[in-house]
């Protein structure tokens, strides 16, 4: 993805947008790890990349994927980047609007 610039007429879109793909894909692996701890993963809820990831972590970093979930920091660092973009979406919201 590209850089959002605050001077973008734009702005508030693009992050909205951006934002909303952020909660998707954590919704996403939220779910594939619910069902690997109900004992029966399903990797169909996962995109094609995140399945990549995850065999890539599977076969290099197991350790850090305890019965085929995904490791925490990735939706440790999903949620951080939403909380970031929500912030600065207030902040843009909040500024007055130059003319």
């Amino acid at each position: 993805m590209t850089a959002i610039l605050s001077t973008d007429p734009n702005a508030l879109e693009k992050i909205g947008v951006k934002l909303a793909a952020l909660e998707a894909q954590r919704d996403r692996i939220n779910a594939y790890n619910k069902s690997c701890r109900a004992g029966s993963p399903d990797p169909s809820l996962l995109t094609e990349k995140e399945r990549i990831d995850l065999s890539h972590c599977l076969r290099f970093q197991a350790f850090q994927c305890p019965g085929q979930r995904m490791p925490k920091w990735v939706t440790a660092n999903i949620g951080q980047e939403i909380s970031r973009l929500r912030k600065r979406y207030e902040e843009l919201a909040s500024q007055p609007i130059a003319a």
